[in-house]
């Protein structure tokens, strides 16, 4: 048996992304209150060999921009612009001038928030093509669409942002795992409560 269900995709992002925000702010707090400076976070790794924390987020919100646009076959004009990557950067990739305040990297995913109401609004019925095509470096990688949501771009998006506030949590930031999910969707309720089956 294989259950299926209406996947709300703008309501993930958005929740995820004001989390991520939250958990910003609390960054340029910490590195305020212990006289850091805030690049030390912003550049932070967890591993040599692993992007910084600020390119963990550019990843997430040019992919995001990346996936709508092709999800609603509104462009990009230019397939291989950067500012619309879906992970697929690979090795010499060209990233944003790096930010040296978090309030910097705050307001790209208020900008990103902005441009996704403004989407919203004007898209209210996806196009859906079948197949979705990401290219970069003359390569093209071809997905079936609900493949590419479901087992490409979810995961890659979570795994950014985890790996974003596994830095910030590795440096000392006061950080719990409620930060990263946001406010909880369930109720606590006593159990004498609860209705008898």
């Amino acid at each position: 048996m294989t259950l299926s269900f209406q996947l709300p995709l703008t309501a993930i992002l958005h929740r995820m992304l004001q989390n991520t925000i939250g958990c910003l702010h609390k960054a340029r707090d910490h590195a305020q209150q212990h006289g850091m400076d805030e690049t030390e976070l912003l550049n932070a790794r967890l591993a040599a060999d692993m992007l910084p924390m600020q390119q963990q987020i550019e990843i997430v919100t040019t992919a995001v921009r990346g996936t709508l646009t092709r999800l609603l076959a509104a462009g990009p004009d230019d397939a291989e612009d950067p500012d619309y990557a879906v992970f697929n950067r690979g090795v010499g990739a060209r990233f944003d001038p790096p930010v040296s305040t978090f309030d910097e990297l705050i307001s790209k995913i208020t900008t990103l928030l902005d441009w996704l109401a403004t989407l919203e609004n004007e898209h209210t019925q996806a196009l859906q093509p079948e197949s979705i095509t990401v290219q970069m470096h003359g390569q093209a990688r071809l997905f079936e669409r609900q493949a590419f949501i479901m087992h490409y771009f979810l995961p890659n998006f979570y795994f950014h942002l985890s790996i974003a506030y596994g830095i910030l949590r590795h440096y000392g930031v006061a950080l719990g795992k409620q930060d990263y999910e946001g406010m909880p969707v369930y109720q606590t309720m006593d159990m004498t409560s609860l209705p008898r089956p």
